[in-house]
């Protein structure tokens, strides 16, 4: 009974969480349709800041900046040179990386060729500064333009100095009457679930279509929204710098991160050929130890550093453990539970409360790849779901379907993970476990009523993510409403992505040869069990199995998530456990 009253204690936080943190955040404000013309400014290599500090040397630029809407933008335009400002161009315009061929652009929307709306309401202009005075220029430029006038400032790529460093990232400028009143604002979005300061380059046709007065969609992009603060310009624009730095850290520490599989596959292999003593113990607990050592370690190592230093802090407390389970028996019994209760603890309530430690570990996605800027990532989606199975255990039926759902809440709710491969994945793997667990016979009879549950979820939120507004909906809400409107012939585009990614992972990543390792474990580990007379695949493994499986063909990096979900069993081959 205590097991199920705290399993539901624990659903009842995540779903507070989920409804209040969309209403604790600061409340952005949606962007008007401007009074007067709007003038979109497309810059190559705008700082985010010179070297005086807060656009000293470019003084029309900082009072625009001091009066207006600031953020800052990741500059992947689909090229592999970054710093290619006609690819920068074409997202830009297209509000898309990969735009269909008669897909409307912010042009078209602009001049009034298209069907929402015959005449542009708004005077619009594009000007585009290049070369090596593009600042200075788009400076005296902007000094030119009348104070009514709506001019949006957009780096279209970094400096190459900021490149080089791997600051990714570009500032951007709203300036609007408007705005004046209440100045400074960050600019944010809903691409970036209103992040403060933080946008994307298919936000600017979207954001410039608002402020021209057409109301048509333009690309993947949503229009840009505003935030007041109280932070002085210079407090602003320092936050911002700040935040480009952390970011700059994060990406270099990425660098060295396809190193890690291979040193986890090589503890692996340990757990599993080495005889029993403690060398076979501290690999098996090292395999666990080392992700969320590497979660909790990144805040510590201040930007900028060394990008090893975070991985030396993550070694030093995975060595730690390692030590301690393999020279005390009952810490080498104990320790990977509670490494699984660590992990899964620290990534819902830090998914909770914001996402500070998965948006700065090199272990989690990067704003800087314009990929994903919030929620959980596909690394940390596999460690999470296995960590949570491994905590869960063999308990009552209510509580492990109430952690089950708390799980699955934390993954599919938009404020939270808005990761939908994880939502299905965590209520598949945990009706495995519930129909599993403490003794419980499993007939067809469950197997299809567990299947009907799973599918009627899925296809539920899937439908209430779509029915939600455009600007809130996450990618699995828009492609319902793309279903909707073109039928399913829309899903095709989605779904060849999927596999042509986990293709190429399965081929080149390494985290392809750490499944392929810990696939193997869990055989092996399924012989001896069997030649011992036990279960070959106790409750939790067989719900990791089968959360193994479904992330991978549900993720886009289903590889990766399953190799990281596979760490709770491939870590543990040695363990002789008991059904």
């Amino acid at each position: 009974m205590k097991q199920t009253v705290f399993a539901a204690i624990v659903l009842l936080l995540v779903l507070a969480g989920a409804v209040l943190h969309p209403r604790l955040s600061p409340a952005p404000v949606a962007l008007a349709p401007s009074a007067s013309s709007v003038v979109l400014i497309a810059v190559e290599g705008l700082p985010v800041f010179d070297r005086a500090g807060g656009y000293a040397a470019y003084p029309h630029l900082r009072e625009r900046s001091d009066t207006g809407a600031t953020g800052l933008i990741p500059t992947r335009n689909g090229s592999v040179d970054e710093l290619d400002f006609d690819a920068g161009m074409r997202v830009l315009i297209a509000g898309s990386r990969s735009p269909d061929a008669d897909a409307p652009t912010l042009l078209t929307v602009a001049a009034g060729k298209t069907k929402f709306s015959p005449t542009a309401p708004r005077p619009f202009s594009l000007r585009r500064f290049i070369g090596r005075d593009a600042v200075q220029n788009a400076d005296r430029f902007v000094g030119s333009l009348s104070p009514e006038a709506t001019v949006l400032i957009v780096g279209v790529t970094p400096t190459a100095d900021a490149l080089a460093n791997r600051e990714r990232v570009a500032p951007m400028i709203l300036s609007a009457p408007s705005l004046r009143q209440n100045a400074p604002h960050y600019l944010t979005s809903p691409s970036t679930r209103n992040r403060a300061g933080l946008c994307a380059l298919t936000d600017v046709a979207a954001t410039a279509a608002v402020l021209v007065g057409v109301p048509e969609t333009i690309g993947d992009g949503r229009a840009m929204r505003t935030i007041p603060t109280a932070l002085s310009p210079g407090e602003l624009r320092s936050r911002l710098h700040r935040n480009a730095t952390v970011w700059a850290q994060q990406s270099r520490e990425q660098r060295a991160l396809p190193a890690l599989p291979w040193v986890l596959v090589a503890l692996v292999i340990a757990a599993i050929f080495a005889p029993e003593g403690r060398i076979k113990t501290a690999a098996r607990i090292a395999v666990l130890a080392a992700p969320i050592s590497l979660v909790i370690a990144a805040p510590f190592v201040p930007a900028p550093a060394p990008p090893w230093c975070v991985y030396a802090l993550a070694a030093t407390a995975t060595g730690v453990f390692a030590v301690a389970g393999a020279r005390i028996p009952a810490w080498g019994q104990r320790l990977p539970r509670l490494l699984a209760i660590v992990t899964a603890l620290t990534v819902g309530a830090d998914t909770l409360t914001g996402g500070t430690l998965l948006a700065r570990t090199p272990l989690s996605y990067s704003v800087l790849e314009a990929a994903r800027f919030y929620g959980i990532g596909n690394e940390i989606s596999g460690l999470f779901l296995g960590a949570a199975l491994i905590a869960v255990g063999t308990q009552p039926l209510a509580a492990t379907l109430l952690y089950g759902g708390a799980v699955a809440m934390t993954f599919g709710a938009p404020a939270l993970g808005a990761d939908a491969g994880g939502f299905v994945a965590s209520l598949v793997a945990f009706s495995v476990l519930a129909f599993r667990g403490a003794g419980r016979k499993v007939s067809a009879g469950k197997i299809v009523a567990a299947g009907v549950a799973v599918v009627v979820a899925g296809a539920a939120f899937a439908l209430w993510d779509g029915s939600r507004p455009a600007q809130t909906r996450t990618h699995i809400g828009g492609a319902v409403v793309r279903a909707r409107e073109q039928g399913g012939k829309s899903l095709a585009p989605m779904i060849r992505r999927k596999v042509s990614i986990n293709a190429y992972l399965l081929i080149f990543s390494p985290w392809s040869a750490l499944l392929a390792a810990q696939s193997g474990a869990i055989l092996l580990r399924a012989r001896e069990r069997k030649k011992a007379g036990l279960l070959a695949y106790p409750p939790p493994q067989a719900g990791l199995n089968t959360g193994i499986i479904a992330l991978l063909l549900l993720n886009d990096s289903g590889v990766v998530a399953g190799a990281t979900c596979a760490l709770w069993q491939g870590g543990q081959a040695g363990e002789k456990s008991q059904t």
